[in-house]
């Protein structure tokens, strides 16, 4: 469904005209939203704002590290949403620092939206964003403890409105061609007969 971007940012009380920079997790140490803060921080963002959506035990401390920063007014902590998928039609890039994930649904569901992502490169990650070993994705990719390479592969999306729109077009088709619920459904449908098949045997 078509989401109206103007209402939305007038909701999230995201100032007109500004890049968003999206994150969505529990706000919790193993996601590292910290270093999202800080690789936005350092990043050239005078015309941007990063969106950050969860809840969790360290929203105090992101608080006063985004304060520290002198970004508090760039910074929006839009809590626990039921929107995500709205949210991800109008943000312009999704970033995602984590330590550790399994398949993080975050990832899914930016894909699916059609966002160009810059991600830590750990397991689970790199499962969905680089799928094959021609995905343009694994160039967003960045060790986890990179805060600078955050920063870098940020202010280059930042800048380059093409390439966001062709990386976004990337992720959207891996998300169909590998993680479609169908696909999924068939190929645990085979997993289940094959072991059912070989118990009977």
């Amino acid at each position: 469904l078509p989401v109206d971007k103007k209402e939305k940012c007038k909701e999230l009380k995201i100032p007109k005209g500004k890049k968003i920079v999206m994150t969505m997790a529990e706000l919790i140490p193993r996601k590292n939203v910290s270093a999202t803060i800080n690789a936005f921080a350092a990043a050239e963002n005078e015309d941007a704002v990063l969106l950050i959506c969860g809840r969790g035990k360290e929203l105090k401390k992101l608080r006063e590290l985004s304060k520290e920063l002198g970004i508090k007014d760039k910074v929006i902590f839009a809590g626990y949403r039921t929107d995500i998928l709205e949210i991800c039609k109008i943000a312009d890039i999704f970033l995602f620092t984590s330590y550790q994930e399994g398949l993080p649904v975050a990832i899914m569901q930016a894909m699916a939206a059609g966002l160009p992502i810059i991600a830590s490169d750990i397991r689970g990650n790199r499962d969905l964003l680089a799928p094959d070993k021609d995905s343009k994705s694994e160039d967003y990719l960045v060790p986890v403890d990179d805060i600078q390479g955050f920063t870098n592969k940020l202010n280059y999306l930042l800048k380059k409105e093409k390439e966001c729109e062709k990386l976004g077009e990337v992720n959207k088709a891996n998300c169909r061609k590998y993680f479609d619920i169908e696909l999924v459904h068939d190929r645990m449908t085979e997993i289940y007969e094959e072991m059912l098949g070989s118990k009977e045997s």
